[in-house]
């Protein structure tokens, strides 16, 4: 199942604070859920300090320990402020139903 995650900085954080030897453990982590696939998407917001994160799992649970164990979800700096099973769109389906062409 797709698992819509998404971190804010914490109410004040500054860019400056993301830049200490936790970032290079974060990093890794990220890297780590990449290459086993289970991280699917990572994208920065553009209206504030954070990432939006797609990753794919057995749970909405599973996700959030993935995410707990981030360093920077950890010290407090990084929170999780969305957290959400996802679900393929079916809305199109409509356009081939026979009752639209009557």
């Amino acid at each position: 199942m797709k698992v819509f995650v998404q971190l804010d900085a914490r109410d004040g954080a500054s860019v400056e604070e993301f830049q200490t030897p936790d970032s290079i453990a974060e990093e890794k982590l990220v890297w780590k859920y990449w290459s086993e696939g289970t991280l699917r998407d990572i994208n920065f917001q553009t209206d504030r300090i954070g990432v939006i994160l797609i990753f794919e799992a057995g749970s909405v649970a599973e996700v959030r320990g993935l995410v707990d164990a981030f360093p920077f979800v950890r010290s407090g700096l990084l929170k999780v402020t969305g957290l959400q099973q996802l679900a393929p769109f079916v809305g199109l389906a409509a356009l081939f139903d026979p009752a639209h062409f009557a």
